[in-house]
């Protein structure tokens, strides 16, 4: 590629930054209520998920989630001690992290679309958070989880029991009619071709705290859909 070439794309790339990073502190500049139930996510577009564990969340990388262009990204490890700083129509994020918990905090950044199909919105604890939208469609009920691990270690039977129990509080303000989304980082390892999963897992077995994990899809009726498709190397 010449150089003039390289060049140009390089300037264009962050031209096109520069412009996010202004749309972003427009639409985020300070607490928003949200838009209303009037609007309604089209589709003729495909809706998008996406998670990434921040671990702590800048502004630089808060300005870096909004260029990714996802309907709804779920933020694990944000750190924040006081997230209703960020919170607006865009933002939805958990109880801030504590003193005893500084890993904790979790966040749902929606498009501008979502943002204005927004029916409501809550958190249980600083690990899980919640959105409700209204599509074209049935309404999207997306729920985003990080569970607490100590280190590499995954957590223990009853530490896994008690970070669910809290996804399942946010999962059971689900409406009859809404479509679940779950993500998150479940810090659990799930087994190949169960009632749950698909063949592509990494891991041949479900932990201890996997099992936890896999109670709850039971019980909402739900499966690991990224474990049914053979994802990029």
């Amino acid at each position: 590629v010449p150089p003039d070439a390289m060049y140009t794309e390089n300037a264009g790339m962050q031209d096109a930054y520069a412009a996010a990073q202004t749309r972003a502190a427009q639409t985020c500049a300070g607490p928003l209520p949200h838009p209303g139930a009037r609007a309604r996510l089209p589709i003729q577009r495909p809706f998008t998920f996406g998670t990434w564990n921040t671990q702590s969340l800048s502004v630089t990388t808060f300005l870096q989630c909004k260029t990714l262009g996802f309907d709804a990204l779920g933020i694990a490890e944000t750190w924040d001690k006081r997230p209703e700083k960020r919170a607006c129509a865009h933002y939805i994020c958990s109880e801030p992290a504590t003193a005893d918990d500084k890993a904790a905090g979790v966040a749902i950044m929606l498009s501008d679309r979502a943002a204005k199909a927004v029916l409501g919105s809550g958190a249980v604890g600083n690990r899980h958070c919640w959105v409700r939208l209204r599509t074209a469609g049935p309404t999207l009920f997306i729920v985003m989880s990080y569970i607490e691990c100590k280190g590499r270690r995954a957590p223990g039977a009853a530490a896994a029991r008690h970070c669910f129990d809290k996804a399942r509080k946010c999962l059971e303000k689900a409406k009859d009619g809404d479509i679940l989304v779950w993500m998150g980082d479940m810090n659990v390892r799930l087994g190949r071709d169960t009632e749950c999963t698909g063949h592509y897992t990494i891991h041949k077995e479900t932990s201890v705290a996997g099992l936890e994990m896999v109670q709850v899809l039971r019980d909402f009726n739900m499966c690991a859909a990224s474990t049914f498709k053979a994802q990029r190397k």
